[in-house]
């Protein structure tokens, strides 16, 4: 679920964050393991960021799709999230990585 994204114009960064459902995997322990983990993806060098509609309110927002687009150039990546309506984010970047925020 998507929690919040955050975009810095003049660092050409994006930070995606993301409730993961920990549970659900198969190396999970109910003894030690949280349920859910929030984790952050930071996309750097930016060359394309794109969210349709344009939203600034995330809420849990589940993510029903993920694929990566060829490209020429960086990588490319879409989001199809679920909320009030279908939101569309497309991220093209040159670096991606998880961090710990």
């Amino acid at each position: 679920m998507v929690e919040s994204i955050t975009y810095d114009d003049s660092t050409k960064e994006l930070l995606l964050t993301i409730d993961l459902i920990q549970w659900r995997q198969p190396s999970y322990n109910e003894r030690t393991d949280s349920e859910i983990i929030t984790k952050t993806l930071k996309f750097t060098g930016i060359s394309h960021y794109e969210l349709s509609p344009i939203t600034l309110i995330f809420d849990n927002n589940d993510i029903l799709e993920m694929k990566f687009i060829p490209t020429t150039d960086d990588e490319q990546v879409e989001f199809i999230l679920d909320g009030d309506d279908i939101i569309k984010l497309t991220i093209q970047a040159e670096h991606v990585e998880w961090i710990d925020i």
